[in-house]
């Protein structure tokens, strides 16, 4: 993909304001930012539309990796739709909600290396 590298900085962004559990609106917006970024990849790459639903239609004409890529953007987009709000940053909700995020995050950040051919070496230059 040839927006990998700004969706991967993006999601540096997210885990880096999740360090910080009292900043959960930051946090929320750079995750909003990272699925703007990776939806207009999706569309500029490969011509996809979000359905009306919001979430991506996975081709199989696409490659496996940029298949991993959509579904799990639709994945995070849907939880993303419910993460606590500010207020509620310090429950035990907020944490439960980041640890399932974090993993999904984990696995875009290997799908995105993935469908654009970086190594693991690379991450470091990220």
């Amino acid at each position: 993909m040839r927006h990998a590298e700004q969706c991967l900085r993006r999601l540096a962004q997210v885990r880096e304001a999740a360090e910080d559990i009292r900043s959960a609106y930051v946090y929320r917006t750079r995750l909003h930012r990272l699925l703007v970024s990776l939806g207009r990849a999706m569309e500029d790459e490969f011509g996809a539309a979000p359905l009306p639903s919001g979430v991506f239609g996975v081709s199989d004409e696409w490659p496996a990796a940029t298949q991993r890529v959509a579904m799990l953007w639709n994945a995070i987009f849907l939880d993303s739709r419910h993460l606590s709000q500010r207020s509620e940053s310090f429950d035990a909700r907020w944490r439960a909600e980041w640890r399932d995020m974090a993993g999904k995050l984990d696995a875009l950040e290997g799908a995105l290396r993935a469908a654009s051919g970086h190594s693991a070496a690379s991450a470091a230059q990220v």
